[in-house]
């Protein structure tokens, strides 16, 4: 029995020291969940876009692998980006109020929280669906809020920090253009996460049912 406590203390030692890193991780997969998310969306519109385009294409399935393959790489550079200008908030000293954070004003201040709250929400928003169906088989009275209820603590727990990290750490620039290119890819991968990967219209639509 003494021994098994000592392996617990050791275990709640180790868990306790490297909370930072579990967090970091836990924030970079939830926003991976949300661009991925966005990613499946805009298959199908890049897709389609392609398809309206009068090119002798090879064959009929040339736009849908074209426009896949363009998801892709939207997905992968969004994920990159996003992951990286969290990472880079480990090693900054943390801004100082409105003044410290004008002071180091960029396109990628402005970008970086810009992305990540809706890329965020929306694997807030994963997490939930994922919980509901695997509590709803259980207990299903309790599967809706039993998602509603995960995708709090995890939006409190590492949405809202990642944001806040990101906010209150971000990086002295070297010119306020930095960033701007990533920006391309990256925002609007967070406009298509706002508007298909959050449940807003479905809330609407229950709170305007009679």
């Amino acid at each position: 029995m003494t021994q098994l406590l000592a392996v617990v203390l050791r275990v709640d030692a180790f868990v306790a020291r490297s909370r930072p890193l579990w967090r970091w991780l836990g924030q970079a997969a939830l926003v991976v969940l949300g661009v991925h998310l966005a990613a499946d969306h805009l298959d199908d519109l890049l897709t389609a876009g392609l398809e309206a385009i009068p090119a002798p294409w090879p064959d009929t399935e040339t736009p849908r692998v074209t426009g896949t393959w363009m998801a892709v790489g939207a997905e992968l550079t969004t994920v990159a980006w996003t992951v990286w200008a969290l990472a880079r908030t480990a090693a900054v000293e943390p801004i100082d109020g409105w003044r410290g954070w004008w002071g180091r004003r960029s396109v990628h201040t402005l970008a970086a929280p810009l992305a990540w709250a809706p890329l965020a929400a929306a694997g807030c928003w994963v997490i939930a669906m994922a919980v509901e169906d695997a509590v709803a088989p259980l207990w299903a009275d309790a599967a809706a809020g039993a998602g509603w209820a995960v995708a709090a603590i995890v939006a409190w727990r590492l949405a809202a920090s990642g944001w806040w990290e990101l906010v209150q750490r971000t990086p002295p620039p070297s010119s306020w253009r930095d960033g701007w290119l990533g920006a391309v890819v990256v925002l609007p991968m967070a406009g298509l996460a706002l508007r298909y990967g959050l449940p807003y219209h479905g809330l609407w639509a229950s709170w305007s049912t009679p």
